[in-house]
Formats: C-alpha cells, sequence, structure tokens
C-alpha cells in the first residue's frame, strides 16, 4: 500500500431504505387483551421489547393479516405490508367496542431494513445502538428491532428516517426492495397482502411449526378450524420457496413441472438470485424440492 492510499473497508451491511412495510399502533390498558382476543398467537404474556412474529384469520380459519408485533407497556407496535395497514385497523377497531385502547396508522413512518455482516457497526454510525437478538429498543424516535435471523428493521417517521439513511449511506450497500422480500422469505416469513388475503389456512404457511399459532391460548376467530386440523387433520399443503421466477400473482395459481402450486409472493435473493414464495402440495414432489434454494 502506498502512501497515497486509504484503508477503507468496502460495506458489509445491506440497506434496503423502504421495506414496503407499515405501522400499526395500539396503546392503552386494552391494548394487550384486544391483540389476544384476535390473534392466534399468544401476545398478552409478551414480555417488554420481545418480538414475535403473528397472524390473524377469519371466522374460517383462514389467514387474514400477519404481523411482527412488540411493545413497551400499554404501547404495542406492528409492522405489516403498508398497504394492509389502514385495512388492518378496521378490522380491529370492529371488535374494540368499549375497550380502552387507540387504535392508529403512522402515516408518516418509514420503515427500512439492515441485513448481512456489520449491522452493529453500520448502526453505530448512525447513533443507534443493535438491540439484543430478538427484541426491540427506541432511541430518539428511532424504532430499531433486531429479528432472530439476524436482520435488523428500523421505524421512524420520515423526517427522522431521512437523517438515519444519510447517516448509513457510507457504511451500507444500498439493496432493492425486492431483496429485502427475499431475505424475509428465505428466513420463512410468510407476509399476507390483499390478495392472498383469507386464502391460506395457518398451517399451510407453516405457523404451526414457528410458533406463530397458540395452542393453549383462549379463543380467537377461526380458532376452531385451526385446531381441527391440527389434531384431527393432514395438512396437505405447505410453504416452500422456490429458485425460480414464477409469470404469475401472487394470489393466483400456477404449473410448475405439472404440479399446481398457489403464489404467495415473489423476491430476489442477496445474490440477485429470483425466488417465489408458493404453497405446494404436501409431501413436496421432488421436482419441486430441487428448486429450493
Amino acid at each position: 500500500m502506498t502512501d497515497n492510499q486509504t484503508d477503507t473497508a468496502a460495506p458489509t451491511a445491506s440497506l434496503v431504505r423502504d421495506t414496503g412495510l407499515g405501522r400499526v399502533s395500539a396503546r392503552g390498558p386494552d391494548a394487550a387483551s384486544l391483540l389476544e382476543a384476535q390473534s392466534m398467537t399468544a401476545l398478552a404474556g409478551l414480555a417488554d421489547r420481545r418480538l414475535r412474529r403473528c397472524a390473524f384469520a377469519d371466522s374460517k380459519g383462514r389467514v387474514v393479516a400477519t404481523a411482527l408485533a412488540w411493545h413497551t407497556g400499554d404501547d404495542w407496535r406492528l409492522l405489516l405490508p403498508a398497504g394492509e395497514a389502514e385495512w388492518f385497523v378496521t378490522h380491529l377497531l370492529r371488535f374494540r367496542f368499549r375497550s380502552k385502547v387507540e387504535i392508529g396508522v403512522g402515516t408518516h413512518w418509514r420503515v427500512a431494513a439492515l441485513f448481512g455482516d456489520g449491522i452493529e457497526e453500520a448502526l453505530a454510525t448512525a447513533g443507534l445502538e443493535r438491540p439484543e437478538t430478538g427484541t426491540a429498543l427506541v432511541h430518539d424516535g428511532v424504532e430499531v428491532a433486531m429479528g432472530a435471523d439476524g436482520h435488523c428493521l428500523l421505524a421512524a417517521e420520515q423526517q427522522c428516517m431521512n437523517t438515519v439513511l444519510d447517516a448509513l449511506a457510507g457504511a451500507c450497500a444500498d439493496m432493492e426492495p425486492s431483496r429485502w422480500r427475499g431475505v424475509s422469505m428465505l428466513a420463512g416469513d410468510a407476509e399476507i397482502r390483499e390478495a392472498t388475503r383469507g386464502r391460506f389456512l395457518p398451517q399451510f404457511l407453516d405457523f404451526d411449526t414457528r410458533e406463530v399459532i397458540a395452542w393453549d391460548k383462549g379463543c380467537y376467530p377461526g380458532q376452531e378450524v385451526i385446531a381441527r386440523l391440527q389434531h384431527r387433520g393432514t395438512v396437505k399443503h405447505r410453504l416452500l420457496l422456490l429458485a425460480v421466477e414464477i409469470d404469475a400473482a401472487p394470489g393466483t395459481r400456477a404449473e410448475i413441472a405439472g404440479i399446481t402450486v398457489d403464489v404467495v409472493d415473489h423476491g430476489t435473493l442477496p445474490d440477485g438470485t429470483p425466488v417465489t414464495q408458493v404453497v405446494a402440495p404436501y409431501p413436496f414432489d421432488p421436482t419441486l424440492e430441487a428448486l429450493a434454494p
């Protein structure tokens, strides 16, 4: 290395400036009980700042919403696809009755994501602390959630987020939103949007193996249908990520090697590989298993 050269390390963390996620808040002494009564996930006993994937079903047991949830005291946050936020708030308000809870959409909020190596160092450049894995913290108006699968979500109001993103720019490699979808799907997450709302039983999305469904909690919409399938039936469809690009929109059906699948989502892995998340007949055909990344 010559005297004129600088020892500059290339950015190691990847930054997605807009994940397409939105933020819903539920605040008040009855927030936890309302969410618990409507969700198939155990939320009421969740420790402060602890992250939990949760899902909500209709009376037929079909999944109508998915979210990442956490709380500090009576203040709950849920991150879910931005296009679903308004619908989800309206859905919850139908069951609020006289509950002491305020529910709203963070209309001026933005959610970014960090993944890969160097997340802690990248956060430090923006003056943020890395939370313990599986928890969230709030610092100067920025909510930082560190997932168990090694990726980090940042939520803040637009002006604050712009400042954070400017600070992160030199410490991260920019990635397209589709790369975040790919990383999320590779971790096994399934996000429900309008096109797939009410189409799948939770077992079809592997929620029974990812601790999204709590079998020992009280009643919630669709509980009888979901429990009946688990204890008396056979799960004949499961979630599968395929390393192929399918020309079929989420919520529609497609054929791959003569096998009919239901398309859930599309994305791209960090290395550029296109992937499609599907619900496929289970046990999986070897042809489909060979296409899994």
